[in-house]
């Protein structure tokens, strides 16, 4: 219920910026490319969160350890 209500807000902040939208570029359309965005935000995440990883073992010197 919360990614779509999030969902519509965004869209309709979309469609809103657009002084004189086409026809064609519903909030639907609107929907549809933040949408296509929420992949990306998960793929900059996620490897920013293994950069972030690798660098910090790399600076720290911190090994993995071999589980028993």
């Amino acid at each position: 219920l919360w990614g779509a209500t999030t969902l519509v807000l965004e869209a309709l902040s979309i469609f809103r910026v657009l002084t004189a939208p086409p026809a064609s570029f519903t909030i639907g359309t609107a929907a549809r490319i933040k949408c296509a965005s929420y992949l990306l935000g998960i793929i900059h995440l996620t490897l920013g969160g293994a950069g972030l990883a690798v660098l910090l073992r790399q600076r720290t010197g911190i090994t993995r350890r071999a589980r028993r």
